[in-house]
């Protein structure tokens, strides 16, 4: 069985690649970092900031290697922002039948209002699970629901990727029928139930292109990733795109890949959807004469329904092997993209942002104040209004790979 894998591509150090690692916040740019959170009870190889989600004054940060009581079982830490600003922890979650090595919280956390959803894709014989919590009456953060695929086997890693969407939850199971892969849709009903309503595969599935390995929700609309689909060569990969018709149905309604794609590009590593606005990273590709730098392509929705790329985002500064598009966020008129393996892995994220005339531009680099090498900053993003949240989850704060994630707002 293959080991469920955190969403980055791990390249390597580059023998003879002389990079200075930037020591401070981005200065002369329009976000500036302000908290750097960590684990109170953080310890070695925890992986805080694995995955992060915003929401409002709310932020979820998964540590899928926390033991909280048994080895690797994961936690998810929940925090809300102050009225002076601060971010503080109010909250641990962890599940309520937890076995060792679940990794619950590791890749894959989302939050959307009062409902937090954490997966843990090797729960159950590694068929995978998905953990709902929300505040009782009291203000205490509960677990409500657990998820389980209906037709789940084990091997399956339902949970590896996970979005929530007002009364829509998406939980992807990559590795389903043989790596094929599925996307599983559970609807809250009128009695406060939630139920699974749906299994969504790819028209032209095959064995191997693990479809969920990334989802995104919004609204009516979802965005799935298949990182290893063959589209004329060999893991150029694909995403695709459903939506729910007046029948109450969702159905695919288009396939993304990439006009130029290249072998082993992996687009669809990661995705992200707000509105008619669609993110897909490629965190292989090639961009120029500088190899695996990655990119992520930005697609919009026309009148007529049919998304359509228009622009390909890269980083300004970007370097062979930076895993650009590893993770990916987006948010009205702004959008984030990691590169966890910039500068020797110390890592990077970028945000764009749309223009009043249409275009897309980059408008800072973000990089940790106390950056060292391999903290794989970048590893995770999130935006919520004008706050952005990156995870470092091999930072060294409190201990080797504890982890941490840290939060810019724009000035």
């Amino acid at each position: 069985m293959e080991r469920q894998m955190f969403k980055h591509v791990s390249c390597g150090v580059c023998v003879g690649l002389l990079l200075v690692c930037c020591r401070s916040p981005a200065r002369a740019q329009s976000y500036a970092e302000s908290q750097t959170i960590v684990a109170d009870d953080g310890e070695r190889a925890d992986l805080f900031g694995s995955a992060v989600s915003l929401s409002g004054r709310r932020a979820l940060i998964g540590a899928g290697y926390d033991d909280e009581g048994k080895k690797n079982t994961g936690s998810a830490y929940l925090f809300e922002r102050s009225s002076d600003g601060t971010w503080r922890r109010i909250r641990k979650l962890t599940a309520s039948d937890a076995g060792e090595n679940d990794q619950f919280g590791y890749g894959s956390v989302s939050l959307s209002g009062d409902r937090a959803l954490i997966g843990a894709a090797n729960a159950d014989e590694e068929a995978g699970a998905a953990y709902l919590f929300e505040p009782g009456e009291n203000g205490e953060w509960t677990e409500v629901h657990k998820f389980t695929a209906g037709d789940g086997e084990p091997g399956d890693s339902f949970g590896a990727s996970v979005a929530v969407s007002g009364e829509w939850i998406l939980i992807g199971a990559n590795n389903n029928k043989a790596k094929t892969g599925a996307a599983y849709l559970f609807a809250r009903n009128h009695h406060g139930e939630w139920t699974e309503v749906q299994k969504l595969t790819a028209a032209d599935a095959r064995g191997g292109d693990q479809f969920g390995w990334s989802v995104a929700l919004s609204g009516n609309r979802a965005l799935i990733g298949s990182r290893f689909d063959d589209v004329g060569k060999s893991n150029t990969g694909s995403a695709y795109l459903f939506e729910r018709e007046g029948d109450g149905v969702w159905r695919e309604t288009q396939k993304l890949s990439a006009s130029d794609a290249e072998r082993s590009d992996l687009f669809g590593w990661s995705v992200a959807l707000s509105g008619d606005f669609a993110l897909v990273g490629a965190t292989r590709d090639d961009v120029g004469d500088q190899r695996d730098c990655g990119s992520v392509s930005l697609y919009r929705r026309t009148n007529s329904g049919q998304w359509t790329e228009v622009v390909r985002l890269t980083a300004s500064d970007a370097d062979f092997n930076d895993s650009f598009g590893n993770s990916v966020a987006l948010s009205d008129s702004v959008a984030v993209v990691g590169a966890v393996d910039h500068n020797l892995k110390a890592g990077a994220a970028y945000v764009f942002e749309r223009t009043p005339g249409g275009d897309w531009k980059q408008i800072a680099k973000l990089t940790h104040s106390d950056s060292e090498l391999a903290d794989m900053f970048g590893c995770s993003v999130a935006v919520s209004d004008d706050v952005v949240l990156i995870g470092a989850f091999r930072d060294d704060a409190v201990d080797r790979d504890a982890g941490s994630a840290v939060f810019f707002e724009r000035r």
